[in-house]
């Protein structure tokens, strides 16, 4: 057998660097050489290519060894069987040498390891050529799921496979073929592939080095795609393709345990809607029962649910469930909130969920170029939603829509007077029903120790209820108290001023003589509920009046 050498001090150099990559921790994305590698089965040569990091010419070292013999040691670097090489890299850091494979029979599967001394790479190859698998490809391509283990058992020496990962290679194929069958490129690729992940699942190597070691073998730079993830992200990565490794096409795979590594590490509801609806999306998945729920407010407390439940899924089919479980409790509260009453003192109103927060809370996905709304071209509140949002003060959702239809909750008025007033809101609330995570709680807090707003009782606020235009004016009358502005509270009115609650009417009609609060048709409509439209027009009107 050819065998080539190079000087002691560069093997002990490659020894030290290969003995230290079997800690993960040793080598970070920074250390691993960038060099691309690629095997010729036909040709038995292996090209290593590529430019170092820095300019100047440097010592490569290469390794290559029958696949799963060691080589901690330079003794056993200095087997038969291992090749050593050492070349220099030119001027510009440039490397490109072609290693041809010793003649006679070679072993299936080889590993490499190509070190500087302060970079390193490792990976596999496989040297089967077409004439070689033949027998292997049309058993393989002819198996059904029930008996494939039985024809890879029985190709174990062709494919190179430990019997003890025989099981696993034996799903991987048949999850993995193609629907033309495979060639010998792509068998090859497969079980090069099978086998190194079935040593993730073994606990033989981490799902980082698989990435590293098998690239070349595998459909997508998955190694750059897991440096790019966050530290948890990647942690919840490793321990899912223990436990789910690949069942289906690598990418559908890859794709689906990345998408429950994300959502177990999330760390906002907000982000969470944005990843599973994408995901969803995605994959085609049925979202007309959400869709169906028609209010912004309800389909957003779907993922505050699932956030809060988050950790406790184990894969895939428990992050749907929760979704559909979700969705239809959304669906009934929503139409619970549509069909329930309002009132009560203090600022009640009618029942409602939501806790994100669509009017204030953040600024719009796509913002209107001209600065209109698309379902705003016509509205009588045109002019007053623009001049809000330019403010700061509302926004729209990321179809660049106002929906100025749509119902406000306590929490979200809450949150739109402390806005227009800058008022502190590092306080914290006292409300059972106020969690201090709660986007809103700030917002609560500021204005109840204001004085503007008010609990439905000692110890609850009831931040999910629609606010009533009645209740937003008693809340707005109070902005007027803070500010030290008076009204008349002579009658305005309305026709149906009987049915203002007692607590309302002072309010309602100092507003309205100040031309801060309008009526329809002669009418006030106090229990109604306060659309966006309207939120968004009386804080203007309260807003400019009391500068």
């Amino acid at each position: 057998m050819k065998k080539k050498f190079f000087h002691m001090a560069s093997m002990v150099v490659a020894s030290a660097m290969i003995f230290a990559s079997s800690v993960p921790a040793v080598f970070a994305a920074g250390d691993n050489l960038a060099l691309e590698t690629g095997y010729e089965a036909e040709s038995a040569e292996l090209t290593i290519k590529g430019a170092l990091p820095k300019a100047g010419r440097k010592f490569v070292n290469i390794i290559i060894a029958p696949y799963g013999h060691a080589v901690n040691s330079a003794s056993a670097i200095t087997d038969e069987s291992v090749i050593v090489k050492s070349v220099q890299s030119d001027v510009l850091g440039n490397v490109e040498v072609v290693i041809t494979m010793p003649d006679g029979e070679l072993e299936n599967r080889y590993s490499y390891y190509i070190n500087t001394d302060e970079q390193f790479k490792n990976g596999v190859f496989a040297t089967a050529v077409e004439s070689e698998l033949s027998s292997v490809l049309s058993a393989v391509n002819g198996a059904s799921e029930s008996n494939m283990l039985s024809v890879v058992k029985n190709s174990l020496t062709e494919l190179s496979v430990p019997a003890d990962n025989a099981e696993y290679v034996a799903k991987y194929l048949y999850a993995v073929k193609p629907d033309g069958g495979y060639d010998a490129k792509s068998l090859t690729d497969a079980y090069v592939a099978a086998a190194g992940l079935g040593a993730v699942v073994n606990d033989e190597i981490s799902l980082y080095e698989y990435f590293t070691g098998y690239q070349q073998y595998l459909p997508e730079d998955y190694a750059t795609m897991y440096e790019s993830l966050n530290e948890d992200t990647q942690k919840e990565l490793d321990a899912l393709y223990k436990k789910y490794p690949v069942t289906e096409s690598f990418d559908s795979t890859f794709e689906t345990n990345l998408f429950v590594a994300k959502y177990k590490g999330i760390d906002s509801a907000a982000d969470l809607e944005k990843l599973v609806l994408e995901y969803l999306n995605d994959t085609g998945y049925d979202l007309d029962d959400y869709n169906d729920i028609g209010n912004s407010v309800y389909q957003e407390k779907v993922f505050d649910k699932m956030y809060s439940s988050r950790k406790s899924v184990s894969y895939i089919d428990d992050i749907t469930e929760a979704f559909d479980k979700a969705v239809q409790q959304c669906a009934d509260d929503a139409d619970d909130a549509s069909s329930g009453s309002s009132g009560g003192g203090g600022g009640g109103g009618g029942r409602s969920g939501g806790t994100t927060g669509s009017i204030g809370n953040a600024a719009p996905a796509v913002t209107p170029v001209t600065g209109t709304f698309a379902d705003m071209a016509d509205h009588w509140a045109k002019a007053d939603v623009e001049t809000m949002y330019a403010r700061g003060i509302v926004s729209g959702f990321p179809d660049g829509s106002f929906r100025p239809g749509q119902n406000v909750t306590r929490a979200e008025f809450a949150k739109m007077i402390a806005v227009v007033l800058g008022l502190d809101t590092n306080a914290k609330s006292d409300f059972a029903d106020v969690a201090s995570s709660e986007w809103y709680s700030g917002y609560v807090a500021a204005t109840v120790n204001a004085g503007i707003v008010k609990g439905t009782s000692d110890t609850t606020f009831d931040p999910d209820r629609y606010i009533t235009r009645q209740d937003a004016a008693v809340m707005l009358a109070r902005v007027l108290d803070y500010k030290g502005k008076t009204y008349s509270v002579a009658s305005k009115g309305f026709n149906d001023e009987a049915s203002v609650a007692d607590y309302a009417k002072d309010s309602v009609n100092g507003l309205a003589n100040l031309g801060l609060i309008n009526g329809y048709n002669g009418g006030f409509a106090p229990a109604d509920n306060t659309t966006r439209a309207e939120a968004a027009a009386l804080l203007l009107r309260v807003a400019d009046y009391i500068k």
